[in-house]
């Protein structure tokens, strides 16, 4: 309408959308890079976004491994891509947006660079327990936020539990879960796997 007024209804709007499966070709908007890391369900890479320059890790699923298993079909796994990009909590990996081309989804989410829980406390043979309890408090406000919103993670383990950065001589203790492949919401039938 030329008044400028348009932008801000418009990105207000898609604030407040629940999160969608895009069919758009990720190769348009990311150039997909190394590998680092995998999981029950696929596949991590760094991505770069073309436009802004900005890094981003991308979980790369194919849906047809899991055609055949139950809780794990291609809707399931749009499902949890779905859900997941709902998530907002300071200690939750943050979904970006999710494409999905050719039978295989496309979780772009944030970037964390501190390798896993289970690896730090290995490579220092135990935390303080000053920062176990801090660790801890950040995973159990994380749970309590997703049991809040009817999601339970069930695979809940050091290997899922990212550190943000590696920070030498640092407490290590800014975490984030992932790995959303065994949740389930609850719902007045009892649990749904996603």
């Amino acid at each position: 309408n030329g008044n400028g007024n348009s932008n801000v209804k418009e990105s207000q709007l898609q604030q407040s959308q629940p999160h969608r499966v895009s069919v758009r070709h990720i190769e348009h908007e990311y150039i997909i890079g190394d590998q680092i890391g995998s999981g029950m369900c696929g596949q991590v890479h760094v991505c770069v976004h073309r436009l802004s320059g900005v890094r981003y890790a991308v979980k790369i699923i194919d849906t047809k491994k899991f055609a055949l298993n139950p809780g794990l079909s291609p809707g399931d796994l749009r499902e949890e891509a779905e859900m997941m990009g709902q998530l907002h909590h300071p200690h939750i990996i943050k979904i970006h947006e999710t494409f999905e081309v050719g039978g295989v989804i496309f979780i772009v989410m944030e970037l964390v660079t501190g390798g896993d829980l289970l690896d730090k406390i290995v490579e220092l043979g135990a935390y303080s327990e000053d920062n176990a309890r801090e660790v801890m408090t950040r995973v159990l406000t994380a749970v309590e936020y997703l049991h809040n919103q009817g999601i339970v993670h069930r695979d809940l383990k050091p290997e899922n539990i990212l550190l943000v950065a590696d920070r030498p001589g640092g407490s290590w203790v800014d975490i984030k879960i992932t790995d959303f492949g065994l949740a389930k919401r609850a719902n007045q039938e009892g649990l749904k796997t996603f």
